[in-house]
């Protein structure tokens, strides 16, 4: 088994790739008076099938604003190494948008941000899962940080930020592919603290 797929399921048997449920989904937007949902995604045209249908399965109930750009939710932070190629960095634009979204759509309370494996502009750019996932957790506390600082005008809810993460592997079970799992950021930061450095 190739070794992203190795650190997946590792992770996964550790309990932080957790998957993704209606019901989680739909407390924390009780919590806070929101209907609507927000998700950062690859547009990627071989998965995306696949990726929308369980979107809308676990988010019935909510409307999905969705936000497709070619990287996903990673491509937020500057710093990925599939935003250092070709001279333009497209983390700006990908924060503008996520940030004019929660202006524009005042009934969103969360957003999500989601990458996926395997994906076409990470392999490119020789981006592991882990450097995925390193990346997405960077773009989660860049876009919290800028909610925070910049005050979105005219919001009345306010809003949290999952991470979620695809798999597509149809050389595993049934029950592990075309999957997307809900991962913390804390908690998974602890586990690749906890990993030997060849493994990640």
């Amino acid at each position: 088994m190739p070794a992203d797929l190795q650190f997946f399921f590792r992770a996964k048997e550790a309990g932080v790739f957790q998957h993704l449920d209606a019901e989680r989904v739909q407390k924390i937007n009780d919590e806070v008076g929101g209907r609507d949902i927000a998700v950062v995604m690859c547009g990627d045209c071989s998965h995306s099938r696949d990726k929308m249908a369980h979107l809308f399965q676990v988010f019935r109930g909510n409307e999905p604003h969705v936000l497709a750009f070619n990287g996903g939710g990673m491509m937020a932070d500057a710093m990925a190494p599939a935003n250092n190629r070709g001279g333009f960095n497209s983390a700006p634009f990908v924060q503008y948008q996520i940030l004019q979204t929660l202006q524009v759509k005042d009934e969103i309370a969360q957003i999500f941000l989601e990458a996926h494996f395997p994906c076409a502009v990470a392999g490119r750019a020789n981006m592991t899962i882990v450097s995925q996932i390193r990346s997405l957790i960077a773009a989660k506390r860049i876009i919290k940080e800028r909610i925070i600082k910049e005050r979105i005008s005219g919001r009345r809810l306010p809003v949290k930020i999952g991470l979620l993460f695809h798999l597509y592997n149809d050389s595993v079970s049934v029950e592990e592919c075309r999957r997307m799992y809900y991962f913390c950021d804390n908690t998974m930061e602890d586990f690749l603290l906890q990993q030997a450095p060849s493994s990640v």
